[in-house]
This record gives structure tokens, sequence and C-alpha cells, in this order.
């Protein structure tokens, strides 16, 4: 087995994680965002070298969505919404979930190729109300479970031992920032 099989995607995928774990973290929804989407990114090129194009194409759309969600806490608004109406009112995110499902139908490989974009749609309605602690809890309860199958469907170790420390990451972020009392 060659390099960019056998230990490239597993050194991308490392440096990924550390990303996105460190990146709930940060209570400010922007910087949580800016460190997902450098993680995306790298999780996007470790599933290329995975042959796992699922992940890899639905890692892709995410940096678009992530992108648009950071441009939409920075200004208020994207072009076409109006200010506080619900996800559902969205263009941007029937938009979105148009692309995930573009994506999904582009790189169906059977059931287990569907985790991905499924949990990104779930993310989308997460990310657009911009609540951490909404987002935490669909990450905690639907997004890393079906992120962690896939993982271990297509051998992507970083992805499992991220979406490990994802949940362990969101509990510990639980305990700093909503469940800690006041002095």
């Amino acid at each position: 087995m060659d390099f960019v099989h056998s230990v490239l995607p597993h050194v991308v995928g490392g440096i990924a994680s550390f990303l996105i774990i460190f990146s709930f973290q940060f209570k400010d929804l922007r910087r949580l965002l800016f460190f997902q989407i450098a993680s995306s990114v790298l999780f996007g090129l470790q599933f290329v070298f995975l042959g796992a194009f699922s992940g890899a194409l639905t890692n892709l759309c995410g940096v678009f969505l992530r992108v648009a969600v950071y441009l939409r806490a920075k200004r208020g608004v994207l072009p076409g919404e109006k200010k506080d109406a619900s996800s559902f009112r969205s263009p941007w995110v029937w938009g979105f979930v148009l692309l995930f499902l573009a994506a999904a139908v582009l790189s169906c490989d059977g059931p287990l190729s569907l985790l991905p974009p499924v949990s990104m749609i779930l993310f989308i309605f997460a990310l657009w109300r911009s609540d951490p602690l909404f987002l935490r809890r669909v990450n905690l309860f639907a997004c890393s479970p079906m992120w962690l199958l896939y993982n271990l469907f297509t051998h992507a170790w970083a992805g499992v031992f991220t979406e490990t420390m994802v949940v362990v990451s969101i509990i510990v972020s639980y305990l700093r920032f909503f469940f800690r009392k006041k002095a």
C-alpha cells in the first residue's frame, strides 16, 4: 500500500480532528465556524485519499455552508433573508438542503454513504439558528453518531477518534458555558 492510501489520510485527518475538537471550545459562533471550515477542508481531503467520496463531497459542501453561516453571523442576514426569520423561511437553508441532497445522489454508494449528507442537512438547521447550545445538541445526538458510523465504515480512523472526542468536547463545553455556577 502506498503513502497516499496508508499514512497521508490519517495525518490529514488527525489535523482536521484537532481543529474540529478545538472548535467546540469557543462560545462565539464565528470562531467556532472558522475552525470548522478549516477542519471540513482537511476532512474532505482525507476522504478523497480514502476513496470515500460521499464524505469528501459532503465536506466540500460543508465548507460553503459554514462560510455562508459565518457571513450571516457577521452581517446578521444574507441576501434574500429577513432578520430573525426562522431557518425554515430562509432561501439559503433550502438551497443548502438541495446541495446536500445533490451530493447524496452523486456520491451514493449504498445506505451508509447517505449518512454524511443527511447529517449535514440536520446540521444546516442547527447552524442557521445561530444558537451554540442548540448546535451542540444536534451534534451530540444526531450528527456525531451518523459520522461515527460512516467513519467506521470507511476506515477513517481519525474521524472515529474525532466524533468520540467531539462528544467529549461538547460535554466539556456544556460544563464550562452552561452549567458553571457564577461566583
